[in-house]
């Protein structure tokens, strides 16, 4: 791909206009459903006054961005019972459609006794098209293993020639210091499955940092045009900003970040950060959703790709 050139659109949502719970944050956007032809349903998670993280969903008009409507006063998935691995924070990261059921992959977490958090990966289904979901179990999908010894988080699925496809966040390690809240390292790791429920991860690192620098890669959006993978994350060094990278297999990438075409702002709402992507194409148009500063404090905006994705 050449570089890419993305026009900011905006913001689509600032959590400044808060209901009776919603306390901060508008994080991790996802497009749900198509309205009416010209309106998206966009899902998101926000936080309470206990810092605990629930799903909502507000609509949003392409022509008259700016303006939402229909913001959700009730969380459409609820926190896990206590001692639950989602029993603090319920985060859906991707969805997919297959055989009539809609499966929603979420994070789930908890508090943990040395560290910030604890993160795992949980499933939602839904028969209705989306109006409606019930969990799939109260335990995770994937969890803490030999390949990720601290926790795993913000999966993207698809479904190739009868294979469930994988790519999640993977932690690696938490790196202490007396003048910061510890911080984590994290990477990309790969899995399959032939239900969507049970996963084989690879035992190699599917997208691993480029210098010293580099701590943390996380929700990767993956394509394929042409035959050729296409994925879109965020990394962070000093900042987080938002990477691009293409495999042959879907297994080993290549980074390209130069050929991305998309970066934080001199000013304003996303000028310190850009993260948490989420890509769609809509009637030959591709839009790049994603967060701004303080991982989505500041809110939900996105950009337009000038031309074709794979071009």
């Amino acid at each position: 791909m050449k570089t890419a050139k993305w026009i900011k659109q905006g913001l689509v949502y600032s959590p400044v206009d808060r209901n009776r719970w919603m306390s901060s944050h508008a994080q991790m956007p996802i497009v749900h459903r198509v309205i009416g032809g010209e309106k998206l349903e966009i899902i998101f998670t926000t936080r309470d006054q206990q810092n605990r993280s629930l799903p909502v969903s507000c609509e949003m008009d392409l022509k008259n961005p700016g303006k939402i409507s229909n913001l959700t006063l009730d969380p459409f998935l609820t926190l896990g019972k206590p001692g639950c691995f989602d029993d603090a924070g319920v985060m859906p990261s991707c969805f997919i459609d297959y055989g009539g059921v809609r499966y929603l992959y979420y994070i789930g977490w908890n508090g943990a006794s040395n560290v910030p958090f604890r993160n795992a990966i949980g499933l939602a289904v839904s028969e209705d098209g989306g109006k409606s979901y019930r969990k799939f179990s109260n335990g995770p999908l994937l969890d803490r293993s030999v390949e990720s010894p601290y926790y795993v988080s913000t999966p993207f699925v698809r479904i190739e020639n009868g294979t469930w496809k994988m790519w999640f966040m993977s932690g690696l390690d938490w790196h202490f210091s007396s003048e910061e809240k510890p911080r984590s390292f994290y990477n990309i790791r790969y899995a399959e499955s032939k239900d969507g429920v049970r996963w084989q991860i690879f035992p190699e690192v599917a997208l691993d940092f480029i210098h010293g620098h580099e701590c943390a890669i996380a929700r990767p959006w993956v394509s394929k045009n042409n035959g050729k993978y296409q994925m879109w994350f965020c990394s962070r060094w000093d900042f987080y900003s938002i990477g691009y990278a293409e495999s042959i297999d879907g297994y080993r990438w290549i980074r390209k970040e130069f050929e991305l075409g998309l970066s934080v702002s001199e000013n304003g709402w996303d000028c310190k950060m850009v993260a948490y992507p989420y890509l769609y194409t809509h009637e030959e148009e591709t839009f790049l959703f994603y967060n701004g500063n303080s991982f989505g404090q500041t809110g939900i905006g996105f950009a337009k790709l000038e031309g074709k994705l794979g071009e």
